[in-house]
């Protein structure tokens, strides 16, 4: 896409720089609302621009949508690097990974979210996100916890009970960190989490 220059804002922005904070605000509406609840209006005036400029950049809410889901992907993957990579040391490989991937849904707890909204209902954005993300990283955690037990290292799950403690005690804590913070007067610490993770996983 062309840069383009769009003044709003008191400001002038390229093109590339309204689109990251469409994207960001997109993060926080979805992560909220969901997609149906979530306006294109809102995710707008979330970021400071007009409405029409989600069309322009992104041709659709469902595109917006879509785009911000592969944002989130794309920084975690980043952040924890390819888990399929083979490793003198799975168990130090795994753990690694793991503390990555808590202080990575400690600071966006917005995937976590859009994930619980979006996979209680079985259909076409499931099954997008599974095809694209999910299922990939999952292939990759199970092809990681089976070297660590092939080590001899790591407790008796299978890789799906291991994926299920995952993401039960590295994600959703800090996706619900409002909840588990008034009921219990504790919030949930990137630390504690991975040492939790680390005890019952056996490493």
């Amino acid at each position: 896409m062309a840069q383009v220059e769009i003044a709003d804002k008191g400001s002038r922005r390229t093109s590339p720089a309204v689109a990251s904070e469409l994207l960001d605000a997109a993060l926080v509406e979805f992560s909220l609302h969901g997609f149906a609840a979530a306006s294109t209006r809102a995710i707008a005036q979330r970021a400071g621009w007009h409405q029409p400029q989600i069309n322009y950049h992104f041709g659709s809410k469902e595109e917006l949508w879509r785009a911000a889901v592969d944002h989130l992907f794309a920084e975690l993957e980043a952040e924890l690097g390819w888990l399929d990579e083979p490793a003198e040391d799975p168990v130090a490989a795994l753990r690694a990974s793991l503390g990555r991937f808590v202080a990575f849904s400690a600071r966006r707890p917005e995937l976590h979210r859009i994930m619980s909204v979006e996979t209680t209902v079985d259909g076409p954005r499931l099954a997008w996100i599974v095809e694209r993300h999910a299922g990939r990283l999952f292939a990759e955690v199970r092809q990681g916890w089976e070297a660590v037990r092939a080590s001899g290292a790591g407790s008796a799950l299978s890789s799906v009970e291991a994926w299920q403690m995952v993401i039960g005690l590295g994600a959703r804590p800090f996706a619900n960190a409002p909840e588990i913070l008034r009921v219990t007067g504790v919030a949930p610490q990137v630390d504690e989490q991975r040492s939790l993770l680390e005890r019952l996983l056996g490493l």
